[in-house]
């Protein structure tokens, strides 16, 4: 079961990042990543790439912004793929990809969202939250 896991985590990876920039890329790209966590454990998407998705923006972000915390597992599947750790951010340079993960959790009382982004779902912080996090 693993190795056909581990299959899914590259090809999936891989088809992810054939789309073109926009929307589609961001949400597949954010679900690939929640998608290595048990049910119920996913990281938050939140910044730049959340409000991307909220709005449906064509504007491409630096960077995924996640709150969660990246377990040793998850680590370990990155490291696999060629993502570098370098402080809160992971990084696989040769495709441009940056995880940015600024925090452990949500603020008390902060909420998030499921997005379907045409087949794609990905948990996002709500749009009010979205806004207080970045002030």
């Amino acid at each position: 079961m693993s190795a056909q896991y581990n299959v899914w985590i590259v090809t999936g990876l891989l088809a992810r990042l054939r789309l073109p920039e926009g929307p589609r890329r961001t949400a597949a790209l954010a679900a690939w990543f929640q998608g290595l966590y048990p049910a119920g454990r996913a990281p938050v998407l939140v910044g730049g790439a959340a409000a991307q998705l909220l709005a449906r923006s064509d504007c491409a972000p630096d960077d995924l912004d996640f709150v969660g915390d990246v377990t040793p597992p998850v680590a370990e599947r990155l490291r696999k793929l060629g993502f570098r750790e370098d402080g809160r951010r992971w990084l696989l340079e040769s495709d441009r990809v940056v995880l940015d993960i600024p925090a452990a959790g949500l603020p008390d009382g902060a909420t998030c969202v499921v997005l379907d982004i045409d087949d794609i779902r990905v948990l996002v912080a709500s749009p009010d939250d979205l806004a207080s996090l970045r002030q």
